[in-house]
């Protein structure tokens, strides 16, 4: 739960000055999907129940300037 970790920040306070980016799950499988989607891809249709995962990668879709 992201609440309880607050997304590694705590991890990360106690090591110090890492040059390192952390990356959950969901940020990994968003990225995986979105690099399954053509770059030339003007309109993605999403659906289902909208999860941490697939709003990320509706983020990063508009983002990139896809309806």
């Amino acid at each position: 739960n992201e609440e309880l970790n607050e997304n590694g920040k705590s991890y990360l306070d106690g090591v110090g000055n890492v040059k390192v980016k952390v990356v959950d799950g969901c940020s990994l499988a968003a990225a995986v999907v979105m690099n399954n989607i053509p770059q030339g891809a003007r309109q993605v249709l999403v659906c289902g129940r909208l999860t941490k995962t697939g709003y990320a990668v509706v983020r990063a879709l508009c983002q990139r300037g896809t309806k």
